[in-house]
């Protein structure tokens, strides 16, 4: 009878665990579960500026079709890096993730560029370092790299850059050193590939302006039938001046 019941509730357990593992990305919450349970007791702080290093393997869920890591799981593994350097790095007892918290706010990714250069097998090891490059009053930019151990090349880097949504960027760094830092100069690199963020971020404000002028027409559309709102528009279709209209 004992023996029967511990089958159906061994049965019952697994069957939820493959249950999580086809409808969730279980393996995600699982590690995220893990850093908090440690970082719990852990009160040991890691330097802000020091190159920030956690090591991984590539995995049978890490693989593609081509037996390499996938190149969406190198994106989620930096996920992790800087999880980790969140909630670790500083001198105080307090992170900036729960100094944003303090002030109901939060820190998230904006922008991210990854150059692959040589791919990651199965079962091979490798670090992921973090270097902070630079920050200002709304956004922090940092450096992140793939190395393999067995041969200490640099497989992928990435830029990265982590935008406070609520307080100044610059505050919450303040106020995990427990000092006012200035902070480093941006490399050439950096400075390029923020120029081009700047300008993607023109283009899509353009097109955002240009759907939110046409919303009153797309309105009018479905009411009244299509609107022509072509530059050459002609309201009387007996005098009209557009060069190019056909006769």
């Amino acid at each position: 009878m004992l023996s029967t019941i511990f089958c159906f509730f061994f049965c019952s357990f697994k069957g939820f665990l493959l249950f999580l593992y086809m409808m969730f990305e279980f393996n995600y919450f699982l590690r995220i579960l893990f850093y908090a349970v440690y970082l719990r007791f852990m009160r040991t702080r890691l330097p802000f500026f020091d190159t920030f290093t956690t090591y991984d393997i590539c995995t049978t869920n890490d693989l593609d079709f081509l037996l390499h890591m996938n190149n969406s799981r190198y994106l989620r593994a930096l996920d992790f890096n800087r999880i980790w350097f969140w909630v670790t790095s500083g001198k105080l007892c307090n992170s900036i993730i729960y100094e944003a918290r303090q002030f109901k706010g939060s820190i998230v990714l904006s922008a991210s560029t990854i150059r692959y250069r040589k791919p990651i097998t199965f079962l091979q090891p490798y670090k992921i370092d973090l270097k902070v490059l630079y920050w200002d009053d709304r956004s922090m930019y940092a450096e992140q790299s793939f190395t393999t151990l067995h041969d200490g090349f640099v497989r992928a880097i990435a830029l990265t850059k982590q935008t406070s949504v609520g307080p100044s960027m610059s505050e919450l760094v303040e106020r995990v050193l427990g000092e006012s830092v200035t902070s480093p100069l941006p490399t050439a690199e950096l400075v390029k590939w923020m120029e081009t963020n700047e300008l993607s971020s023109k283009k899509l404000r353009a097109l955002d302006k240009d759907q939110y002028a046409l919303q009153p027409f797309k309105a009018a559309d479905r009411i009244f039938g299509k609107i022509n709102t072509s530059p050459c528009a002609c309201l009387n279709e007996s005098i009209c001046s557009c060069p190019d209209r056909e006769k």
